[in-house]
């Protein structure tokens, strides 16, 4: 089980870093989640334009809606290629054992008509208050407008879905049983991912869970060997850092993003986690790509 969760998420990683996709684990089978507490973080977009939607507590839950809407859609077919509410659109892939739902494969980040994606950012900034300038220009900064074909993403997709359905049948064994532990880890995971870019703090994931802050503090720590809040502001880091680097962003806006009210503290905790401020970090960056081209 430990060495096939570890594959998975290996196999994923491979995906993100080598194939240059966006994975998202969707719509999960409520008897697969309690065990996969380590792939959490890919439990939700994580594209920033998607994190940065899910900050209004409206758009959390239409991206819920909208999952059982492509449920529905994925009833008849396989798999398709679709545009989301935001404009987004995404390779989709089920996942099933026979009959069973076992949720579905996002493949994101991509823009096949900006014209068409333009037109659903309006309708969000009409009905949620955005400015449509700062939306689309999130938008710009996220999306990926060179679409991989189909042939190439479908094997990579069904691999990732054989190694799921594994998971299932392995777990689906009477004989074992999730403890009690690992559940409360991946409600915590999975909320961390999803809102790390609010003011958290531990009270709002103790409601979350249903759980006293104490017990959920210490769950968390003896999983992670790290605190709540410690995985929040590294979360917040690497999103930051992916800014800096890809973005010409000012710090204090990239700050409020990832969930810092002070850009002088948004400073602080970058230097404490990377040994460097985020303005010295953005220009080695561009030092060592300007060495590198």
């Amino acid at each position: 089980m430990d060495k096939l969760l570890k594959d998975i998420k290996d196999y994923i990683l491979y995906l993100e870093e080598e194939k240059n996709l966006d994975v998202c684990l969707c719509d999960i089978n409520s008897k697969l989640f309690p065990f996969i507490a380590e792939l959490s973080p890919h439990n939700s977009h994580k594209n920033f334009f998607c994190t940065f939607l899910k900050k209004n507590p409206h758009l959390q839950k239409e991206c819920i809606v909208n999952q059982l809407k492509v449920r529905a859609a994925l009833e008849k077919r396989e798999y398709f290629f679709g545009r989301c509410y935001a404009g987004v659109n995404e390779y989709v892939f089920k996942i099933t054992h026979g009959k069973e739902w076992l949720g579905f494969i996002s493949l994101s980040s991509y823009c096949k008509s900006r014209e068409k994606s333009y037109a659903a950012l309006g309708a969000l900034c009409e009905k949620h208050g955005f400015e449509k300038k700062e939306l689309c220009r999130i938008f710009d900064t996220t999306v990926k407008a060179k679409i991989p074909p189909l042939e190439e993403i479908k094997p990579l997709a069904l691999a990732l879905s054989r190694q799921i359905e594994l998971l299932y049948l392995l777990i689906n064994n009477p004989v074992r049983e999730a403890k009690s532990e690992n559940i409360v880890f991946s409600r915590i995971l999975a909320y961390l991912t999803e809102n790390y870019t609010k003011n958290i703090q531990i009270k709002d994931v103790a409601e979350a869970t249903h759980y006293s802050p104490s017990y959920i503090s210490h769950i968390f720590t003896s999983v992670k060997k790290s605190s709540i809040m410690f995985y929040v502001n590294d979360l917040r880091v690497q999103k930051s850092k992916e800014l800096l680097e890809k973005t010409d962003f000012p710090v204090t806006e990239i700050a409020y993003l990832v969930g810092f009210n002070d850009s002088n503290y948004f400073t602080s905790i970058f230097k404490k986690y990377t040994s460097v401020t985020p303005t010295k970090y953005r220009r080695l960056v561009k030092k060592s790509s300007k060495g590198d081209s």
